[in-house]
């Protein structure tokens, strides 16, 4: 297995929201679990937040953000 860079841009796969959440994240709930398809030749699929905690549809585009203490962060297109 070898890293390599990939787009930031993906495609929402998988949504859910999460209202009841774990110990360290809670007071942030209600917020947006989604599983994105990012890449274009070879996709990846990888579980991340939406920081503008919008309600995604399936197959809406978001831009990658950022990782934070190991957690993907997008964003929606739009």
């Amino acid at each position: 297995m070898e890293c390599q860079l990939i787009s930031g841009h993906g495609t929402v796969y998988a949504t859910t929201t999460i209202r009841v959440p774990s110990a360290e994240f809670q007071g942030e709930e209600p917020y947006e679990v989604c599983v994105v398809d990012v890449g274009q030749d070879e996709s990846v699929r990888v579980t991340a937040r939406l920081t503008d905690n919008e309600k995604p549809r399936l197959g809406d585009e978001v831009e990658f953000v950022e990782q934070q203490d190991g957690i993907f962060h997008f964003e929606t297109n739009g």
